[in-house]
C-alpha cells in the first residue's frame, strides 16, 4: 500500500514534452492518459508521440522491473475496476492480464505500454458506427445516445459504443456483420459546440451529429459544426427545421424510439397523499433552465384552475436548485417556495430520484403539465403519454409532434424576446413562448 500511494503522489513529475520541460499535475497526467487512449483507437502506431511522454508512461512503477507500467496503473485507476488482486496492485498479474485483453486487443498500438507477453492482438475488421457521447445519467443526452445504440443493435449494423475504454471495465464493443459498412461512420451525441473537438480526434469518417436545441436561434458556438458534419440528425419537426434553415448538409428527423415498463403508480403517503387526491405534476431539470421550462405559470395556472378546492395538488418535481443558479435568473423557484408557505397544496420535491421512480411519479399523476417556453422534443410529456397521463402542454416547439389536439390539452402563446441571462448561451433575437 505504501508503494502504491507513492506511485500516486508521483504523478507530479518533471516530463519532457517537445524538448520542453514541464511540471505535469496530477490533472495533466489523467488527461495525457485519455488523451493517449483516445487517439489509440484511431492510429496504428503512436510513435509520432514525443519521446519524453511516451518514456514517461512506459516506464514501470518505482522503477522496478516486473511492476506495472505508469499507463497500466493509470488506466486501471481511472477504469474503477473492482478486479480483484492476489498480487500486490503495483505489480498485478490481474492487472496486467486486464490491460493487455481489454485495452491492447481493441489498440494494438497499446502495446508498446504492456507488460504482459503473449496475448495476441486482434484488430477490428471492417467499418462500424462509433457512437461517441454522453452515456452516463439521466440527461437527455445520455437517453439519446442509448436510444440510438438501441435502434443500431434492432437494425443489426456494427456498432462501437463510447471507444474510450475509461468509462467501463471493459468497453463495449457490438461488430455485428449482418449490414457491413464502406465507409467508416461517427455519429456524435453531443451539442453542436463539442463537435469540432471530437471531429478532430477522430478521424476520417463519414460525421452524423444527432443534435439537440430548443430556440429558434443557434448560438455562435454551434455554428462551426455546419461546416465539419455531413449529416445531422434530429429528434423533432421543429429541430428539423432549425437546423436547416442554419446548416446546409442533409438534415433528418429520426424523431424518438423508446420502450417504457410497465409500472405500479407511486405510493405519495410520505407527501401526505392518498387515491383521494387529484395530482397535477410538473416536472423537470433545473440543469435545462428552470426559466425554460417556466414551472412558475403551471403554479399561477394551477391555483387559478382549483382556487378553493383543498382535495387538489401540484407537484414540482426538480432537481436541486441553489440561490443565484444561473438557469433561474428571475428567481422562478423563490417565488414558488413562498407561495409554497401560504398554499399548502403546492409539494417542491427536489430529490434525485431514480428513473423507475420518476416514471412511478408520472404514473401516479392525474395530470402531467409542461407549461415549457420551447423544447427540443419534450421527455415528460411523452412518457406522460406513454403511460395514458392526461397532458397541458405549450402548444410550441418540439412537443408538437406527439402533443396534438387529439393526444394532448394545448395552451396557446405568444412569443417574447429571451432576454440576456435567461439562455443557455448568450443569443440575439431569440424568441419564445
Amino acid at each position: 500500500p505504501a508503494a502504491f500511494d507513492g506511485a500516486l503522489r508521483k504523478f507530479s513529475v518533471g516530463m519532457e514534452y517537445g524538448g520542453v520541460l514541464a511540471k505535469s499535475s496530477e490533472a495533466n497526467a489523467v488527461f495525457l492518459t485519455e488523451f493517449i487512449l483516445d487517439i489509440a483507437h484511431r492510429c496504428e502506431d503512436l510513435r509520432f508521440l514525443p519521446p519524453g511522454i511516451l518514456n514517461y508512461f512506459v516506464a514501470p512503477i518505482g522503477g522496478e522491473t516486473g511492476n506495472l507500467s505508469r499507463m497500466e496503473l493509470l488506466c486501471f485507476v481511472l477504469s474503477q475496476n473492482r478486479l480483484t488482486c492476489t498480487d500486490p496492485i503495483w505489480r498485478s498479474v490481474q492487472i496486467k492480464d486486464w490491460f493487455a485483453r481489454n485495452l491492447c486487443t481493441p489498440a494494438p498500438c497499446l502495446d508498446m505500454f504492456s507488460t504482459k507477453t503473449g496475448i495476441p492482438a486482434i484488430k477490428n475488421t471492417g467499418h462500424a458506427i462509433n457512437v461517441i457521447g454522453v452515456t452516463q445519467g439521466e440527461s437527455g443526452l445520455a437517453r439519446n445516445t442509448m436510444m440510438s445504440v438501441e435502434a443500431l443493435r434492432i437494425a443489426n449494423l456494427p456498432t462501437n459504443l463510447d471507444p474510450n475504454p475509461l468509462n467501463r471495465s471493459r468497453p463495449h464493443k457490438q461488430m455485428n456483420t449482418a449490414h457491413p459498412l464502406r465507409v467508416p461512420v461517427t455519429l456524435h451525441h453531443v451539442n453542436a459546440d463539442k463537435i469540432p473537438q471530437q471531429i478532430v480526434v477522430t478521424g476520417p469518417s463519414l460525421h452524423i451529429g444527432f443534435l439537440l436545441w430548443e430556440l429558434e436561434t443557434l448560438p455562435q458556438s454551434h455554428r462551426l459544426a455546419s461546416k465539419l458534419l455531413d449529416e445531422v440528425w434530429v429528434p423533432s419537426t421543429y429541430v428539423q427545421h432549425l437546423y436547416q434553415r442554419h446548416y446546409d448538409c442533409e438534415v433528418v428527423n429520426m424523431q424518438k424510439g423508446f420502450s417504457l415498463p410497465e409500472i405500479a403508480p407511486a405510493d405519495l403517503r410520505e407527501c401526505g397523499l392518498d387515491a383521494s387526491h387529484h395530482v397535477v405534476l410538473m416536472c423537470f431539470d433545473a440543469h435545462s433552465s428552470v426559466e425554460r421550462k417556466n414551472p412558475l405559470a403551471a403554479v399561477r395556472a394551477f391555483q387559478k384552475a382549483f382556487d378553493k378546492r383543498q382535495n387538489a395538488r401540484i407537484i414540482i418535481k426538480t432537481t436541486p436548485v441553489g440561490a443565484g443558479h444561473w438557469g433561474d435568473p428571475n428567481g422562478q423557484m423563490s417565488k414558488i417556495r413562498q407561495l409554497a408557505k401560504k398554499d399548502r397544496r403546492i409539494i417542491l420535491d427536489e430529490r434525485m430520484l431514480p428513473f423507475p421512480a420518476l416514471l412511478a411519479l408520472i404514473r401516479r399523476a392525474d395530470c402531467v403539465v409542461s407549461s415549457h417556453r420551447a423544447e427540443g422534443f419534450g421527455y415528460i410529456p411523452a412518457y406522460a403519454l406513454w403511460y395514458g397521463r392526461p397532458v397541458i402542454a405549450t402548444n410550441y416547439s418540439g412537443t408538437k409532434d406527439i402533443c396534438r389536439p387529439d393526444t394532448a390539452h394545448l395552451v396557446d402563446y405568444t412569443l417574447i424576446p429571451a432576454r440576456p441571462g435567461e439562455t443557455i448561451e448568450p443569443l440575439e433575437n431569440a424568441y419564445w413562448a
